[in-house]
């Protein structure tokens, strides 16, 4: 008779705290996150702050709505049996209740105490094409929540409005992105940000690219202190979509799974899988609606339209299938060099050619300093020459003193005309040898704004007498 042994899974345990709202068909809140989240390999518990038969793009809807206190006796029924230990990150959606978002906020600190390496993910779900559809008071709110989270997934007009900035530009986009930085996260995603072509580097561009484009920005704040910030385009389709944001949030998740994780190859990885999605859903929405370009009205028009996501397993599985069409350029103008075109093939590469400029602009840098400081010291010794020369002195020597009320330091030179003089010269006190040498109108005076020093129409303040 033969045993086999049984041994724990080592590999590790990733457990996820899901609250966004519900649908019963379709795909969109929990209802986009959990499948592809539990298809990674992520456990999911899902708390629904919403619970509607479908989302609100439809004629009409029903359904109802949790209460705070309904968020907190779940997750005190959690904390009670000791449910709440083993969560490793926690993502949040569209929260409509500021009673609600306030009490997520006190969870999320209670959970980062419990486990301090904890990943909180706040899709900052707030409005869109220039309106809210939240009440305004939520906005702060999500402003303080900011310190708590890892990383943020806001659209192009959450982050204007979070950050109280217009983004019209590339340039703009990543000032706001580090402005969001400044209120404690250190990860920030700009989902969608539509620019000019003109203002979108010539090497991510490709022959569809146009006006109506649309792109990720990604910004990390590394160890060092520098940020990392890099512009995604990808493939736009024109047509009707829904839960490609929750969709893009909990992949996110999955692919930033441990703190120190690249923020670029994680959001990289999420453009793919979401966008060879897109395009599954574009081409089956356009077969069945005719090549529809507005946005349906009718019940059975918006059904055809729900993400492909189930049929989209494989994009999920298996994103570096989908890279060829999405490209990537880091924003150098934090890491003062030449622009790097950066795509999945040459990425490696690049950054290796890139380390090496910074090494070698390092280098020049060091000789660029030593050059000046050599020339300093050549100058000075040439004028202590001349000085000396024409002061017919083998000796020389200085003092300095300070003035208060011109806030300077003056460097004064002694000098003797001759060496036996100088030689038989007594060595007066401080005192007196600056008292006598303005006296016989024989200093040369050098300043320098530093520090305060005293002046002779001053001498009786400061305590010295003739």
């Amino acid at each position: 008779m033969t045993t086999t042994s049984i041994t724990v899974d080592e590999e590790q345990n990733y457990r996820v705290l899901s609250i966004q709202s519900h649908t019963v068909s379709g795909y969109c809140g929990n209802k986009a996150a959990v499948f592809p989240l539990q298809t990674l390999g992520f456990d999911v518990d899902n708390l629904n702050t919403v619970q509607f038969s479908n989302h609100t793009g439809y004629p009409s809807w029903t359904g109802s709505r949790t209460t705070a206190q309904d968020v907190q006796d779940l997750f005190d029924g959690l904390e009670n049996n000791e449910l709440i230990d083993e969560y490793t990150h926690v993502l949040t959606g569209y929260i409509g209740n500021f009673a609600i978002l306030e009490t997520i906020q006190k969870m999320v600190k209670k959970l980062k105490a419990v486990n301090p390496n904890l990943i909180y993910l706040c899709d900052t779900v707030m409005g869109d094409g220039g309106a809210l559809y939240v009440a305004p008071e939520i906005v702060p709110l999500y402003r303080n929540i900011m310190r708590y989270a890892d990383v943020v997934t806001p659209n192009q007009f959450e982050a204007e409005t979070l950050s109280e900035m217009k983004i019209t530009s590339l340039e703009e986009a990543c000032q706001v992105a580090k402005k969001l930085h400044s209120l404690g996260s250190p990860n920030v995603v700009i989902t969608s940000l539509s620019l000019s072509l003109k203002d979108v580097p010539v090497e991510i561009q490709s022959e569809t690219s146009s006006e109506e484009s649309l792109y990720c920005l990604s910004s990390q704040q590394i160890n060092d202190g520098t940020t990392e910030q890099y512009l995604i385009a990808f493939p736009t389709y024109e047509g009707y979509f829904t839960g490609t944001g929750d969709l893009f949030s909990s992949l996110t998740v999955a692919h930033f799974a441990q703190k120190q994780s690249s923020l670029i190859d994680a959001v990289f990885k999420v453009i793919c899988s979401v966008n060879a999605i897109t395009r599954k859903t574009y081409i089956y929405q356009q077969q069945k609606n005719n090549s529809m370009k507005t946005k349906p009205n009718a019940a059975n028009l918006v059904r055809n339209c729900e993400l492909r996501l189930i049929q989209g397993k494989k994009e999920i599985e298996e994103p570096e299938l989908y890279k060829n069409v999405i490209k990537k350029q880091q924003n150098m103008s934090t890491a003062n060099t030449s622009s790097l075109p950066f795509t999945v093939q040459d990425d490696i590469e690049a950054k290796e050619k890139y380390a090496a400029q910074q090494r070698n602009n390092n280098t020049r840098n060091c000789n660029s300093r030593r050059i000046r400081l050599w020339s300093f010291i050549a100058f000075i010794f040439l004028a202590t020459l001349c000085l000396v020369s024409y002061y017919g002195t083998t000796s020389f020597t200085s003092i300095i003193a300070e003035d208060s009320d011109t806030n300077t330091v003056h460097i004064l030179p002694v000098y003797a005309e001759k060496e036996d003089e100088f030689k038989n010269i007594k060595t007066p006190s401080l005192k007196d040898e600056i008292l006598g040498r303005i006296r016989d109108n024989q200093l040369i005076v050098f300043s320098k704004t530093y520090c305060p020093i005293f002046t002779v129409e001053n001498k009786e303040d400061k305590g010295i007498s003739d």
